[in-house]
């Protein structure tokens, strides 16, 4: 084996074992979590995008509610029909659009399913204040979840409440769209207060104006696909803030709600973590410090803050994510989570 291989293999049976870490507490239900979270930023991306149908031309009328609302409802019928053929389907009430200078959107309801998720969106309501150079956005609606098992049994539904505020700026010089988003979420009994800065490139907004923009997207089909494959997505900076009158029994609920194979309850929960905790501290010990891994420190912290949650009563959760300081927004396009690249924190009470 050479010295090289030597040197790397640690690392990488380091990371491997941590991430072993990381699932060792029992959570089945992730692939399924993450889908419903995906559909639900995906909603949100459309909010985002329809910015490119609001405006007509380059003034704002009445009209422009009215093109909205058109296409708005053309694109889920168009969904309707490309799920005729596949495992999914998608019901709903069609759009409602009134205002010019602010527009708003409303729907009852929208339901999609495949085979093992379904969503039932209620009461969707957005609005859009448009501009040159900023755009603000609103959305909010309640939603239920629920995932299929193997056996088609239906476990769920969770109720999730999206209440979010979005100024948009379109920045020419640098290709960006800068998005500073402000939401207030609840999912079941647990509510998350959340600020982001998400920042979206592509070489097509250096035009650098909302109105000439969504011109060109509503002209030109290959224009609208360029815009929907190939911008990239990055975050700057986030916090969210947890809390619940009980967030552990909230954590009991959902966990049992979503996983029927056994019954979770504060000991069992225990038991597993102080397992993973003792396994976590002597991969510490065995493999290096967390300068050397810092997905080490954030599981450490973690660690920390699950401890507090589960043996100490703490009900409330901060988490902090950050670029650090020297590194620009350009490092993290398209590549994910870095740790290397970010100050991350978490803290409880």
């Amino acid at each position: 084996m050479s010295e090289e291989n030597m040197n790397n293999e640690p690392v990488n049976n380091t990371e491997q074992q941590v991430n072993g870490i990381t699932n060792s507490v029992s959570n089945k239900p992730n692939k399924s979590n993450k889908k419903a979270i995906i559909i639900m930023s995906i909603i949100m991306l459309i909010v985002i995008a329809v910015v490119a149908i609001f405006i007509v031309r380059s003034s704002l009328t009445s009209e422009a509610a009215l093109k909205l609302e058109t296409s708005l409802n053309s694109f889920l019928s168009d969904m309707e029909n490309d799920y005729k053929d596949s495992n999914k389907t998608i019901s709903y009430k069609p759009f409602k659009c009134t205002g010019s200078s602010i527009i708003q959107c409303k729907s009852s309801s929208i339901d999609i399913k495949d085979s093992d998720l379904e969503l039932i969106s209620k009461d969707i309501v957005f609005s859009v204040e448009p501009g040159i150079k900023n755009t603000n956005l609103t959305f909010s609606g309640n939603f239920n979840v629920s995932i299929f098992d193997y056996n088609d049994e239906r476990k769920g539904p969770i109720d999730i409440n999206v209440d979010c505020k979005n100024n948009a700026e379109i920045d020419g010089d640098n290709e960006y769209i800068i998005n500073n988003l402000v939401c207030e979420n609840k999912l079941q009994d647990i509510t998350s207060k959340q600020t982001s800065k998400i920042y979206l490139k592509n070489e097509k907004f250096s035009i650098g104006n909302f109105i000439l923009l969504i011109k060109d997207i509503e002209e030109n089909k290959e224009f609208y696909n360029n815009i929907l494959n190939e911008t990239e997505y990055a975050v700057a900076e986030t916090t969210n803030n947890l809390s619940s009158a009980d967030l552990l029994q909230s954590i009991l609920y959902l966990m049992n709600t979503f996983d029927k194979s056994e019954e979770y309850t504060k000991e069992k929960l225990v038991s597993q973590f102080e397992a993973a905790k003792s396994e976590f501290e002597s991969l510490i010990s065995i493999f290096g410090s967390s300068e050397e891994m810092p997905e080490l420190q954030i599981i450490r912290n973690f660690i920390d803050v699950a401890d507090n949650v589960l043996t100490k009563g703490h009900n409330k959760v901060d988490i902090h994510v950050k670029l650090k300081d020297g590194n620009t927004i350009d490092d993290v396009f398209f590549i994910g989570f870095e740790p290397r690249l970010y100050d991350v924190s978490l803290s409880s009470k």
